[in-house]
């Protein structure tokens, strides 16, 4: 029992969570997603709500406005979130909800969430999932790369998950710096993927020695996954990388870098919206990667800091879900920021929307709102808002 309240919590739980108490003189935010179903015609609905307690109940209206335009049912920005503790499959179902994709998931249950016929627009389904081998070579290591798997290993991996879905492998983290002896092996990694026809994807810098194709008309690495600093200090690296056919993802870690959208506890929770959206678009990137969803060294109800060697403290870094048992849920709890990451893969493909309908002054309220170079982005939610809104009339119109 909590004296405080003199509620228990759900049977097996630690926590009281639902329902709650307030405390008199203090507000207590809830948040509510609205599911739309995707053949809903556009226009204005309007509804109630309300809440009961010990006091009474009580209510107001909301009203919502669906736009003509209407998003797909697989997200267009692909993305590979790991997981360090839930790699189950209701786990996997709250990233892909809320269309971010784990690293890895089981074949069969990768064929489960890549399946269409979502009922509304904010689920989403599976538009990328990794095999889950790995070379050893890691950022902070000595660039020790392993032999990779047979070819033969890799497609019958490949197999077995569902046509559709990016495949990919992440093959290596931080190679920025690594000498020539390193490149040979994963030259050797490419190949095998690539016999497969499955992507390879590394963390780092593009690297010169790793555009030239190897073999089937693809440079050894098709999709490089770059952090704000990296990607400012070796720009034109970038650009060759494009050129040469590979796929740029953005990678955030310990609060960015150079100015950029840091996912932090404490900082501006819009930098969780514009990262895979507004920004992602101004900078041409195709791909979102995130080192944890599920860091949780402690319990994550009371102690969201991640502490590096050094000494520092990161509040919510690689924490976008709490692990549901001790609050009397199944499952993993999505965080609010885990729902602002969404809203911003959603404004992705909202603004591939208006580049496909050639809507004057795109380039404007991008920059504007997503800045250029990872700066310059727009901290006031509500620049945000009328950028949006701005672009969904328009596209309305149409």
């Amino acid at each position: 029992m909590d004296p405080a309240t003199g509620r228990a919590p759900a049977p097996g739980a630690k926590y009281e969570a639902q329902p709650f108490a307030v405390e008199a003189g203090r507000n207590q935010p809830v948040w509510v997603d609205v599911a739309v179903p995707r053949s809903l015609p556009p226009g204005t609905y309007r509804g109630g709500w309300w809440v009961r307690s010990a006091q009474g109940r009580a209510g107001g209206q909301v009203e919502l406005t669906v736009w003509r335009a209407t998003l797909p049912e697989t997200p267009t920005l692909r993305s590979s979130f790991n997981q360090w503790n839930d790699h189950s499959l209701a786990a996997d179902r709250v990233l892909v909800d809320h269309k971010v994709m784990p690293l890895w998931t089981d074949p069969a249950g990768a064929r489960k969430l890549a399946a269409k016929g979502a009922l509304n627009a904010s689920k989403g389904t599976l538009n990328a999932s990794g095999l889950g081998f790995w070379s050893g070579a890691e950022a902070g290591g000595e660039c020790r790369v392993g032999r990779p798997p047979g070819a033969a290993q890799i497609a019958q991996r490949a197999a077995a998950f569902p046509r559709g879905p990016l495949l990919y492998n992440l093959t290596a983290d931080g190679v920025d710096d690594c000498p020539a002896a390193a490149i040979g092996p994963l030259q050797q990694w490419a190949e095998a993927l690539h016999a497969a026809g499955v992507a390879n994807l590394v963390v780092g810098v593009p690297d010169p020695r790793l555009l030239a194709d190897v073999g089937r008309g693809r440079p050894a690495v098709d999709i490089w996954a770059v952090g704000p600093a990296g990607y400012n200090a070796a720009t034109e690296r970038v650009r060759a990388a494009v050129a040469g056919g590979a796929e740029v993802w953005a990678t955030t870690a310990l609060g960015g870098a150079d100015g950029s959208p840091a996912w932090l506890l404490d900082r501006p929770p819009i930098a969780y919206r514009l990262l895979p959206g507004y920004v992602s678009q101004s900078l041409g990137l195709k791909g979102l990667l995130y080192w944890a969803a599920d860091y949780w060294p402690a319990d994550p109800w009371t102690d969201v800091e991640y502490r590096t060697r050094d000494g520092q403290a990161w509040p919510g870094e690689g924490l976008l879900v709490y692990p549901g048992a001790p609050a009397g849920a199944a499952g993993v709890v999505p965080s609010i920021r885990l729902k602002h990451v969404r809203d911003g893969v959603e404004d992705y493909d909202l603004l591939l929307l208006a580049r496909a309908a050639g809507l004057p002054g795109l380039a404007k309220e991008l920059e504007a709102v997503g800045g250029r170079d990872w700066r310059g982005w727009a901290t006031d939610p509500d620049a945000l808002e009328a950028s949006r809104r701005r672009i969904g009339e328009a596209l309305d119109r149409r």
